[in-house]
């Protein structure tokens, strides 16, 4: 059912604006306002009412995303069936009529599919989503496909054995989710939602519907809104139209719907009187205050639609400027300020104004977010700010035309979801780009102000007060707020500086390649320059307008005195927030809106690092970029200071949560209270010096004689040397090269059990975490161990989620460090039930046991090799993949074979070689483990213990 995708894009160009011309030439009078729909999906109905959407799409080759959408959620629940359409979707991949209890997932799973990641579901208020990817290399693979589909519209079996079993696993998914967002979630859902019957359908439903309901209700409510006309069928990738529809007629298209019922609209009321609410909690960090607005929302069908979207994404984007750029200030007023909006329900929006104060300058903080609404209210936006956004934009939405072979299928379901659901228009990428280019000049800087006073006129929906325990604020805010909002105040127009100015002033003397080499296992040429730096080009043809660039040297922070290692830290961070040369970093973004330029600087704790990418038309202002970082690096006094003060209410505030406290003390435990490992706090954020920080960057980046520069994506050799030669070359260099600094900071070698009984909800945090130094590691230790891991992963989870339910999920981790020294690593990490996690622990000793002694399942290990099969040929189809490859291969002078033969080492290695290597790295190795249990009442009462025995006994 596959089908080729032709790379013949200038034919696509022509005749995608051919159908634009004649959807505006040929529509009947009436129908001028409406926007078009995209060629290159074709979309239809099942004999059946299924409706369908598939798109032939190129990248990655050989997979197809397949969707199966039900416009049903839990608004459709009885009250006593809250929670019934997400458990439904549990159900479906828990026995159906073929696939018995759990072997729907094995099945995807041996076609190298992987649970969660390309095997998954969702429910929300209006929907339910079932997600696939499948290989189409054999074509066997949809007729599994098929029968699934089948099975999940009109098969579920809901075996009551079965249904207990995922009664648990719901319950233990609803637990884990309990935190600080759900009892945020708890005061503001009857401010979101009112009387609505949102408020009362939670997807996840309730503890006492969850245990009431029985298989019958859960069939009841499956047979009764599982039919076709409800559904939708999405494949975008690796497919050919025609023979899907014929194929998928004769399949789920013979499925006869057993009703006619369709779902009901709910609407949220407009809220009348707005709600004025102060939340404290111990994990609220700063104290931030939102006034929300409340107004319509428009469905993406006609022009006027399209206009009123981008208007509120320009007020939005240019609000939002103007606020980073006074956080930025010398002055200051705030952490943070910003404008944003979200849906709420099918007809509304809400817009949030927001604003995080300094600490101890609440009111400042507010106040000047209100003073800069009346700014934008009184005096509008700037012709240039607007032009800026224009410039922006098509730049964006024409790489993106320039790129659209490598657009991943994956990303356009999305689309053909909304029109299925809200009935949005959905657009090819050329279409996206001409409507853009046809709108957006027609939009001046008037209409975007007087949208943003019609904004403020809209009715006020709610303020909300976020704020630490011990940082409730003053009584009268309400008062204050209200009447500041109502004043009429006069404030001074918004000014911006001159962006004349450039970057750099002069070109810097040439420098020159002194050696090329090949890197044939990975299609690579080296270069040696005249400076000492090294520079790895691989050109390709992945992506038509991407170029990924990552420099990194040895050294670090390590290298810091304790009384440097702060301001090390920090260095890069404060550099990058300081600008280059004349222009500030709000200035610079500024300057460089329309291009399409990133650079971030790192100074980790062994190694120095600057990732970067562009566009090719703008790479020489990139390598302009990274010489300016490297030569002419400042920290801006303003900058420094600010950065150091947020850092210290941070601080301040952060030892309010018990979570991180707790973590604190685990932290200086288990590293033996290493005087360069400690955890941060008020005292060590005040001994920050930008002095310090910048000599220290100045030393890590002067020296580019330390550096391996490695370059791929669209470029060409002819071009790009010329540039290395001018950027690159030139880069000043030292004599010696230096290394990072062997801190001696290890995990203790010793078990440890840590428990704490400081949690804030009903839920105990449990990680386990095996560990010990190793020597001679080869590179297949760790490709084994990531096997192992894989293997324990599933093990563990159809122990403790599919056998037991007693967890919803459970992370399995595990890596060898090779610097300082070499060190294994497994972390096992989940939630339990209080009182449950002594035998959980236990359970999962029993596996990692029988993991060691017992064989290995071989179809568990086959399914893992096929799924990383699909993992590794969909990565070389990306840039990101080839950079992260050489990057590691050459920091750790690893030998590329381990590359080249990947596929050759998966199908070779047994299931007895990965038990070994798990046996030896298991063997003598030491157990941490960390318990967090709910707060009890009682005083806090030591209980670290530490063992001598292995961590995993006969």
């Amino acid at each position: 059912m596959s089908s080729k995708i032709s790379k013949t894009r200038f034919s696509l160009l022509l005749l995608c604006i051919s159908f634009l011309i004649s959807c505006q030439t040929l529509a009947p009078e009436k129908d001028n306002n409406r926007l078009p729909l995209s060629p290159e999906v074709t979309t239809g109905e099942l004999k059946n009412g299924i409706r369908y959407y598939i798109h032939p799409n190129g990248k990655p080759e050989e997979r197809a995303y397949i969707t199966l959408l039900l416009n049903v959620g839990s608004l459709q629940e009885e009250e006593h069936e809250r929670g019934a359409a997400h458990f439904v979707e549990h159900m479906a991949f828990n026995g159906s009529t073929h696939f018995n209890k759990n072997d729907l997932v094995t099945t995807l799973e041996s076609l190298g599919m992987s649970f969660g990641s390309d095997i998954n579901a969702f429910t929300s208020f209006d929907s339910t989503r079932y997600h696939l990817e499948i290989p189409t290399d054999n074509p066997d693979n949809w007729s599994t496909i098929a029968l699934i589909l089948d099975d999940w519209i009109t098969g579920i079996k809901f075996e009551p054995e079965e249904v207990e079993k995922e009664r648990k696993v719901i319950l233990s998914e609803k637990r884990a989710r309990k935190g600080l967002g759900e009892r945020l979630s708890e005061v503001l859902t009857p401010i979101n939602f009112g009387d609505a019957r949102h408020g009362k359908r939670m997807p996840i439903g309730t503890d006492e519907t969850l245990n009431a309901m029985t298989a019958d209700d859960l069939r009841d409510f499956y047979q009764k809104w599982y039919q076709p006309h409800n559904m939708a069928l999405i494949i975008t990738g690796d497919v050919d139209p025609e023979n899907a529809v014929k194929f998928f007629n004769n399949t789920i298209g013979q499925i006869k719907p057993s009703n006619a019922i369709k779902p009901q609209e709910y609407l949220i009321p407009a809220k009348q009187e707005p709600d004025f609410e102060i939340i404290t909690d111990q994990e609220i960090l700063s104290s931030s205050l939102n006034i929300r607005y409340q107004t319509h929302s428009v469905t993406l069908d006609d022009y006027d639609a399209l206009r009123y979207r981008l208007l509120n994404q320009i007020v939005v984007s240019l609000f939002n400027k103007r606020m980073y750029e006074l956080a930025e200030s010398a002055e200051k007023p705030f952490e943070n300020a910003g404008l944003g909006y979200s849906q709420l329900g099918n007809d509304k929006l809400l817009f949030n104004f927001s604003v995080t104060p300094k600490d101890g300058y609440f009111s400042q903080g507010y106040t000047r977010l209100i003073e800069e609404m009346k700014r934008v209210e009184q005096h509008g936006f700037l012709d240039t700010e607007l032009e800026r956004y224009r410039k922006e934009v098509l730049n964006g939405s024409l790489l993106a035309v320039e790129d659209m072979d490598s657009t991943h299928s994956s990303h356009l379901t999305e689309q053909y979801m909304s029109h299925f659901l809200y009935g949005e228009h959905y657009f090819s990428t050329i279409q996206r780009h001409l409507l853009l280019e046809a709108v957006l000049p027609t939009i001046s800087a008037s209409e975007i102000s007087e949208h943003f006073k019609r904004l403020l006129s809209n009715p006020l929906h709610s303020t909300i007060v976020y704020a630490p325990v011990n940082e409730a604020p003053a009584k009268d805010l309400k008062n204050d707020l209200y009447t500041k909002l109502e004043q009429s105040v006069q404030v001074e127009p918004y000014q911006e500086a001159e962006l004349d100015a450039p970057l750099m002033v002069a070109l810097p003397e040439k420098g020159s390649i002194v050696d090329q080499s090949s890197i044939e296992a990975v299609e690579a040429t080296k270069y040696q320059l005249s400076n000492g730096a090294t520079v790895i080009i691989r050109p390709s043809d992945l992506s038509n307008t991407e170029v990924l660039l990552v420099a990194y040297a040895p050294g670090g922070y390590s290298l810091a005195s304790k009384q440097q290692q702060r301001s090390a830290m920090e260095s890069a961070k404060l550099v990058a927030s300081s600008g280059i040369g004349s222009y500030t970093r709000t200035d610079l973004g500024k300057k460089l809106q329309d291009k399409t330029v990133q650079l971030n600087l790192n100074v980790g704790r062994y190694y120095s690092q600057l990732s970067a990418s562009s566009a090719p038309k703008d790479l020489e202002l990139l390598f302009q970029l990274i010489h300016l970082y490297f030569t002419e690096p400042k920290i801006d006094p303003v900058v420094a200071q600010n950065y150091k003060e947020s850092v210290i209410q941070y601080q301040r505030n952060r030892l309010n949560d018990p979570e991180q406290r707790y973590a604190d003390e685990l932290h200086l435990l288990v590293t033996d209270n290493h005087p360069k490992s400690q955890p941060w706090s008020v005292e060590e954020a005040e001994q920050i010096d930008p002095k310090i920080a910048l000599d220290f960057y100045k030393q890590r980046f002067s020296k580019a004689n330390n550096f391996t520069f490695v370059i791929t994506g669209n470029i060409k050799e002819e071009e790009i040397k010329p540039l290395i030669e001018q950027y690159i070359a030139s880069l000043p260099a030292t004599d010696n090269t230096e290394t990072w600094r062997d801190e001696k900071i290890r995990t203790v070698e010793r078990n440890i059990h840590f428990s704490r009984n400081t949690a804030l909800d009903e839920k105990t945090k449990v990680n386990l975490q095996f560990h010990k130094p190793i020597e001679n590691y080869i590179s297949e230790t760790r490709f084994r161990l990531g096997l192992y891991e894989e293997l324990l992963q599933q093990e563990l989870q159809a122990k403790l989620r599919e056998e037991l339910g007693e967890v919803y999920s459970i992370g399995v981790n595990a890596s060898i460090d090779r610097y300082p020294t070499e060190w294994f690593n497994l972390l096992i990490s989940f939630n339990a039930e209080p009182g449950h996690e002594n035998n959980l622990i236990e359970v999962i000793q029993q596996v990692i046991k029988k993991s060691l002694s017992e064989p290995l399942s071989q179809d568990k290990l086959d399914n893992i090799k096929q799924q990383r099969r699909m993992t590794f040929t969909e990565g070389q189809q990306s840039n990101q993949f080839w950079l992260g490859q050489i990057v590691l291969y050459e920091r750790e002078n690893i030998d590329y074979y381990y590359l080249t033969h990947y596929m050759e080492r998966l199908d070779a290695v047994t299931a007895k070689q990965i038990q070994e290597t798990a046996n030896m790295l298991f063997k003598d190795s030491y157990l941490i483990t960390s318990i967090m249990r709910p707060d009890d009442g009682a005083d806090i009462v030591d209980k670290v213990e530490q063992k001598s025995e292995q961590a995993i006994t006969d």
